[in-house]
């Protein structure tokens, strides 16, 4: 992921209440690797897209906005490019990546009409926080974001991390 996208996770109400009984606040599951993670291979898979059904009408919303983008592995439908807007499509999670470098309405609206479609929330890629699907709480995790911070002041953004991941360097 370049430093300059938003990642957003899209996860469907029902898979969230059906693994876990309810809407927590957060979803570990989605917490960002660090190297210490070793890949997540310590959390099992949780499969909260179980039971949906992404057909082309569903994915045609994507298709509207983004050219569709060839998948490095068969299990994944992808749309958009790397390095700027792209959309990932899993079984067990959904991956929308904006470039706040060119915030793009027509990407944002099908995100929306995308996630209401399967009654979801929003799960931040920076901290796995559960976020409504209206879009002013995501606007407002957007702009909080260190996406949106790298792009209005690259330096002290580049600064901050290099501090905070001192001992990696």
């Amino acid at each position: 992921m370049a430093i300059w996208q938003y990642q957003i996770y899209l996860v469907p109400k029902t898979g969230v209440i059906h693994l876990h009984g309810f809407v927590p606040g957060k979803l570990d599951y989605f917490q960002p690797m660090t190297d210490a993670d070793d890949l997540n291979e310590s959390t099992e898979d949780l499969i909260y897209w179980d039971g949906c059904s992404i057909g082309a009408e569903q994915l045609s919303i994507f298709e509207a906005v983004l050219l569709p983008l060839e998948s490095w592995s068969p299990e994944a439908k992808m749309f958009g490019e790397s390095g700027s807007d792209k959309v990932e499509i899993w079984s067990d999670y959904v991956l929308i990546k904006f470039d706040l470098r060119n915030f793009r309405i027509d990407f944002f609206e099908a995100f929306i009409k995308f996630g209401r479609l399967f009654d979801c929330v929003a799960v931040s890629g920076e901290s796995a926080e559960v976020l409504e699907l209206d879009e002013a709480t995501i606007l407002e995790n957007m702009i909080s974001s260190t996406a949106a911070n790298f792009v209005t002041h690259p330096h002290e953004t580049i600064k901050k991390f290099a501090e905070k991941h001192r001992e990696r360097f």
